[in-house]
């Protein structure tokens, strides 16, 4: 769940900031993993590995596809998150010399303090 979380993190801010075809092509593969059930992404997954002839643990193999799973989830949290502080307070933050990083981090603390 913590590799899920983390990646989640990363593909939802890649998806918020970058280009068109980028966010086009992340959000479709991430797309089909959030519509396929867990279940059969972890009979797939095992079966594949056989096919392909990977000689890994089921238990590894459960952990990525949780991770994968849940990334795809967390991306969209992440990324509605993002794009949900208004473009006016984009531009407030930037004016005052604050990153984009900075910009989001003082739009979280007005709302959580």
């Amino acid at each position: 769940v913590l590799g899920g979380t983390v990646m989640g993190f990363v593909f939802g801010v890649l998806r918020a900031v970058a280009s068109s075809w980028v966010n086009a092509l992340l959000g479709a593969v991430l797309d089909v993993f959030r519509s396929i059930p867990l279940l059969i992404q972890f009979i797939l997954a095992n079966s594949f590995k056989s096919i392909i002839g990977i000689d890994v643990s089921a238990f590894t193999v459960a952990c990525v596809v949780l991770a994968i799973y849940t990334s795809s989830y967390c991306a969209e949290i992440v990324r509605a998150g993002v794009l949900a502080v208004p473009t006016t307070t984009r531009r407030a933050a930037r004016s005052l010399g604050l990153t984009f990083p900075q910009s989001i981090l003082l739009r979280a603390d007005r709302v959580i303090g």
